[in-house]
């Protein structure tokens, strides 16, 4: 029944070419060695039709593609980041076994593998075992170390394509509101860091790990979100009675 169905297909072509003043059936499609329409090896109609299923496919598969394709690109260009949210903790301030919970990504012996990128509940034995392992004492930001760092961020700034939008510098951690400019975040968030911790070792008398190994990095897609980190940064300034924005005076900053 499918031969029939090839052949009378076959034959159609060869009415169609022979009307258009084209004796070659479907020149433009079927190669050369596929058989005449008249043919009635069923072995060569099984070839032809199979070579013109395969032509058909492809050119699908390839018109498919190029549209999903472009539909990316368009999505990509209209869907621009406009900011990213960093939250730096001191060393110690933020074990493994937080009650606010944890992130790792280390293997242990004792307690195995922890998945990256997940979110692990409070645990008091795996936080007592963080404690135990810490080799240097908790760090806790003083006046002179938090002004060496707001300066670092400074620094930093001017020298980058990216701003700070909004920041503060508590004893335990400091969030960061960066614009849009960096073509790597993880790069530039483990630069910014480097050069905090190296402007505390050179403007104080502070010496060994000032940051926990980890970070709380997020991308902002959309405005609302935007505002919404803006203000609650901000109103850890207002809460210590500094203002909206107390870092002003440092090149960089805003």
């Amino acid at each position: 029944m499918w031969i029939k169905g090839c052949r009378g297909i076959e034959r159609a072509r060869a009415a169609k070419a022979a009307k258009a003043g084209d004796g070659i059936a479907g020149r433009d499609e079927v190669p050369s060695t596929v058989p005449p329409a008249t043919t009635t090896d069923p072995v060569l109609l099984l070839a032809a039709c199979a070579t013109r299923f395969a032509r058909y496919h492809l050119r699908i598969t390839s018109s498919f593609t190029s549209r999903r394709s472009c539909t990316h690109a368009e999505k990509d260009v209209r869907m621009e980041i406009l900011g990213y949210h960093l939250v730096k903790s001191t060393y110690g301030m933020w074990l493994p076994g937080d009650d606010r919970g944890s992130w790792s990504s280390r293997w242990d012996q004792e307690i195995g593998y922890t998945e990256p990128h997940m979110l692990h509940p409070g645990d008091p034995v795996r936080l007592r075992m963080a404690q135990e392992r810490m080799l240097h004492r908790p760090v806790v930001l003083d006046h002179l170390m938090s002004a060496a760092i707001e300066r670092a961020i400074g620094q930093c700034a001017a020298a980058s394509r990216w701003k700070v939008s909004a920041g503060t510098i508590e004893p335990t951690h400091i969030h960061l509101l960066l614009t849009p400019g960096t073509d790597d975040i993880d790069k530039t968030c483990k630069w910014l860091a480097q050069q905090m911790t190296k402007a505390v070792h050179e403007e104080t008398e502070h010496r060994g790990p000032v940051w926990a190994e980890g970070k709380w990095c997020t991308r902002i897609w959309v405005e609302s979100a935007w505002h919404n980190v803006r203000k609650y940064i901000e109103r850890h300034n207002v809460r210590k009675g500094l203002g909206v924005r107390p870092f002003r005076h440092v090149p960089g900053w805003y």
